[in-house]
């Protein structure tokens, strides 16, 4: 084998070549001697797609729940409503004119 042009070849010797050649026709020889019934592009997508739903629908409720029965996140919104319950008590003191 001659040496490959590094613009073609992303190994940097010809042995690293050969050696993944090698690995990639055992990997595709071990495939095709592989005795499991085929499995069909889109009944495989099909899975993932189910898979990934149902996954993502988990997720989603997950992060609902610990974001909801978590404590209180918004320190700024307890002292918003702790200065409106100080107006509204100094409110009731003020005296209404009749």
């Amino acid at each position: 084998m001659t040496d490959p042009p590094p613009i073609v070849s992303e190994f940097d010797t010809v042995e690293q070549a050969e050696a993944h050649l090698r690995w990639l026709e055992a990997k595709v020889a071990a495939s095709l001697a592989d005795g499991r019934p085929v499995v069909e592009h889109d009944a495989a997508m099909a899975r993932v797609r189910t898979y990934l739903g149902t996954f993502l629908t988990w997720r989603y409720w997950r992060a609902l729940w610990r974001f909801f029965s978590g404590p209180v996140r918004w320190n700024h919104n307890q002292k918003f409503w702790d200065r409106v319950a100080r107006e509204a008590e100094r409110d009731k003191q003020v005296e209404k004119p009749e």
